[in-house]
């Protein structure tokens, strides 16, 4: 009837699973409705349920983190996790999973756990089969599938520990957290000086003949993106220096903005003049250092150079991998055309709410090693069946690395996005899908032996790097020095942009990061014969918190199977790739809720622990070094494979 609230019609395709309860689920709709409690879910997308601009007070909510509508998590996954639960009773209800008792879920999942003893209080939490978010009609929580694993595991993973959470985590509701904004004023000049160079500053003419005459770009494409000139400091040492920069804005529509905030759970800084469009956030980029990179501000929130320029009514965008690139698709094609925000190492969650409007995207990553592998993760992530995968002619490598190399080159862009094709399946691979990876790799052996450990050269000749869907196991005795290696390593290769997960057990965060700061500064971070630090010690830590570390903060036990689902989290969130878990023993004194089986020793479920690592290594295409302590040997006896106590599974691993 008209006299429905709104929000009914959008709720109903979800609500009404039996018809049997219809009538009740009705009368439960309108009298939160009359009490302006209103149940929310978006129309036609039920994986990106979001709570209003001002959530309600009355109800404990869970974390929210944002999964795309276009993503896919099989039904049958969600089953298998939600059997693996205690205690927990599932009924089918066509697409979806209904939980009998919510009490049995992770505390804090729904606001008021109905127990068993009321039946009306019952089989009242849904979860969507395709996408795996669910929705209590009792309290009116929502959240993800993510959000449940995130949950489950009582652990949570933080980049870092020098940046406030707040800041940092990309993706989750944050609890209404202010995110900084640029001063506009001071921004909407950047362009102006590029373009007019009003002080005459050499630099500033060398890098728009840079721009011009090197990348091929137009005055008028530079300024539709609004391209800019302006000066940043950057730590070096125990110091900081000023670099003139190319900068690239993120700029958004007013309307934009606010949608983001409400999709993620932030507020954006106040505006002292707001108007139709706003900069998000300033991605610097110095023009003699183009390892230095900075955003500002710091603890801004997340976008997309070149979402403006995009029309209010494209169905169709293309999403490449650096700014210069987006800006040769869009001069060659006219096609709408945006950059991602870290290129190819990670798509943060913040960006996907801006992403959901379009039907078809087409990725056109970088043509080697890494850019391809971030086709298919980021295809995932978006949704494969919108998705289609820009290549260059595999015969072309050489001469076309890029959309800007093409756009140089005079190649024909319209047609070789055209050809793009879909993503292959995870699980269904023919050679025709496989044939540009091969050939590449032929071409390109280097690119895929790994990340090396530039520090070790000795160990990187052994062990050839390390390469994503293995895993490496390090064992030595008790001092020798496996954490100081391991954190060697991690530092060496996040230097390389390497997303990097350590999971430590035994020593904690604060005295590992300490030792990894010390690590990476090289030289002593207290003075001589004092006990001050030095006084260099910010410009060190601004330089260290650049790199993209990722670190569990453990609040509850620490099973195998609760380390696991940290670690799928932070997969999906962060585009982890590197993962450490210090140490195996220390998980195996519980067998983990999951385990399914009787064990009478150690060794089993050391077998059952390593099994689990390596399927996850393969299955989410990650790298996991796993330290495993050796048994007790006689002094003097030289360790050995035989060392590493357990069966056959530890010693078939990397050793």
């Amino acid at each position: 009837p008209a006299s429905w609230p709104p929000c009914f019609a959008q709720v109903a395709p979800y609500a009404l699973p039996m018809a049997s309860r219809a009538t009740s689920l009705v009368r439960s709709a309108l009298q939160q409705w009359q009490a302006g409690r209103r149940l929310r879910c978006k129309p036609a997308s039920p994986v990106g349920l979001t709570p209003a601009p001002q959530p309600r007070t009355d109800v404990q909510r869970a974390a929210s983190t944002y999964v795309s509508k276009h993503h896919v998590i099989s039904k049958e996954e969600v089953h298998e996790y939600l059997s693996s639960i205690p205690d927990i009773q599932l009924r089918d209800s066509g697409d979806q999973v209904v939980v009998k008792d919510c009490s049995v879920l992770p505390s804090g999942f729904c606001g008021k756990p109905s127990g068993t003893e009321k039946a009306d209080n019952q089989w009242k939490v849904y979860f969507k089969g395709e996408g795996g978010v669910w929705f209590c009609h009792r309290c009116g929580s929502t959240g993800s599938y993510y959000d449940l694993k995130r949950m489950s595991g009582g652990a949570d993973v933080r980049k870092g520990l020098f940046t406030p959470q707040a800041a940092t985590d990309s993706g989750a509701k944050r609890n209404r957290v202010e995110l900084k904004m640029p001063d506009q004023r001071l921004v909407a000049r950047y362009p102006l000086t590029l373009t007019k160079n009003p002080s005459g500053d050499k630099e500033v003419t060398e890098i728009r003949s840079y721009l011009v005459n090197e990348r091929g770009l137009t005055p008028n494409t530079l300024l539709k993106y609004g391209v800019g000139c302006a000066p940043y400091r950057f730590p070096e040492g125990e110091t900081y220096v000023n670099a003139m920069c190319v900068t690239f804005p993120w700029i958004l529509s007013t309307e934009q903005l606010q949608q983001q905030d409400r999709d993620l759970g932030t507020t954006s800084a106040e505006l002292q003049q707001p108007g139709e469009y706003v900069t998000r956030r300033v991605k610097a980029r110095a023009y003699k250092r183009k390892s230095w990179q900075r955003l500002d501000p710091t603890g801004g929130g997340w976008g997309l150079f070149g979402l403006h320029t995009v029309p209010s009514d494209a169905t169709e965008i293309v999403l490449t991998e650096g700014e210069y690139d987006a800006m040769a698709v869009y001069q060659a094609t006219g096609l709408p055309a945006v950059s991602l925000p870290s290129g190819a190492s990670n798509l943060p969650l913040d960006v996907l709410p801006l992403l959901e409007r379009f039907d078809t995207i087409y990725l056109w990553m970088d043509n080697d090693g890494p850019g391809q592998a971030a086709c298919d993760k980021f295809a995932r992530k978006l949704g494969l069946n919108r998705c289609y995968v820009v290549k260059p002619d595999s015969r072309d490598t050489t001469r076309i690395k890029d959309a800007n190399d093409a756009l140089r080159a005079g190649v024909d862009m319209r047609a070789l996005i055209a050809a793009a094709e879909k993503p292959e399946h995870q699980d269904i691979a023919t050679f025709k899908h496989l044939r540009e990876q091969v050939l590449h790799e032929i071409r390109h052996p280097d690119e895929y032996n790994g990340t090396p450990i530039h520090t070790l050269p000795e160990l990187t000749k052994v062990i050839k790097g390390f390469r994503k869907g293995e895993m490496a196991l390090v064992t030595g005795p008790t001092g020798v020095g496996k954490t100081t290696l391991l954190s060697q390593m991690s530092i060496d290769v996040a230097r390389q942009g390497v997303n990097t997960l350590w999971g430590s057990f035994e020593v904690k965060n604060t005295r590992l990061v300490k030792k990894m700061l010390q690590q990476y500064h090289g030289n002593a971070l207290i003075k001589p014969g004092t006990a001050d630090v030095i006084d260099g010690i910010h410009a060190v830590a601004d330089q260290f918190q650049q790199l993209p570390l990722y670190f569990m903060t453990f609040h509850g036990g620490s099973e195998v199977d609760q380390v696991i689902d940290a670690m799928d989290f932070a997969v999906y969130a962060y585009d982890v790739e590197h993962v450490i878990i210090d140490n195996l023993q220390f998980m195996l004194s519980r067998l983990g809720r999951r385990s399914g089986g009787d064990f009478n020793s150690r060794f089993d479920q050391q077998d059952l622990a390593i099994e689990k690592f390596r399927r996850f290594a393969t299955d989410k295409n990650v790298h996991i070094t796993l330290v495993v302590h050796p048994r007790k040997e006689d002094e003097g006896v030289r360790l050995g494979l035989s060392s590493v106590f357990g069966s056959a599974k530890v010693n078939e691993s990397h050793p």
